[in-house]
């Protein structure tokens, strides 16, 4: 959701809440660009919030820093992306382009699960997990830099340490993702 208001919003809430009953629905919305705190859904418990960096993982001055009382929150991407438009390619940058690549990176590892053999060990849990806001998170939380942590106590989100183990992806990314759901599960 590349959106956010100051208040809670009674009929998102609501919609939000619908979705989670009704099947197994990751949310990600845009946390803030003017430093104030954290925009509704994003602050939510059931959303991960999602902050912009820059190309090096470093959160962007007017970020919001992330209270205790809210969820999951992380950085991405979200200065000067090229963005497609009817007539022109124009940057942009915010917290909302933040979101969507956030979402995106969330969609190429549940793309990875669903293209694993599903005789592999654990499939059906890691498949079921992922698919859950604790279960990404976790998967979030373990294989992305922390740049940023201690002043927004949050973590950015880079491809490059899953894209650094390319050559061994397969193998070592599918048993490192059934060990980080198993803890998650049993811890």
């Amino acid at each position: 959701m590349s959106f956010g208001f100051t208040q809670r919003q009674s009929d998102i809430e609501r919609a939000i809440a619908e979705a989670k009953v009704k099947r197994s629905v990751l949310f990600f919305a845009a946390a803030g660009n003017d430093r104030q705190a954290c925009r509704w859904p994003a602050r939510a418990m059931s959303v991960i919030a999602i902050r912009a960096t820059d190309m090096n993982g470093q959160f962007v001055s007017g970020t919001p820093l992330r209270k205790d009382n809210e969820g999951w929150s992380f950085g991405a991407l979200g200065v000067d992306v090229e963005c497609y438009g009817p007539k022109k390619s124009e940057p942009r940058s915010g917290s909302s382009v933040a979101t969507v690549i956030a979402a995106s990176i969330a969609a190429i590892l549940l793309d990875y699960v669903a293209s694993h053999d599903p005789n592999a060990t654990r499939y059906n849990e890691v498949a079921e997990m992922v698919h859950q806001h604790d279960g990404m998170t976790a998967i979030l939380d373990e294989h992305f830099s922390d740049q940023g942590f201690e002043k927004y106590n949050c973590k950015s989100l880079r491809m490059r340490p899953i894209l650094e183990k390319k050559g061994e992806l397969d193998a070592v990314a599918w048993e490192d993702f059934v060990s980080v759901l198993r803890r998650y599960n049993h811890g």
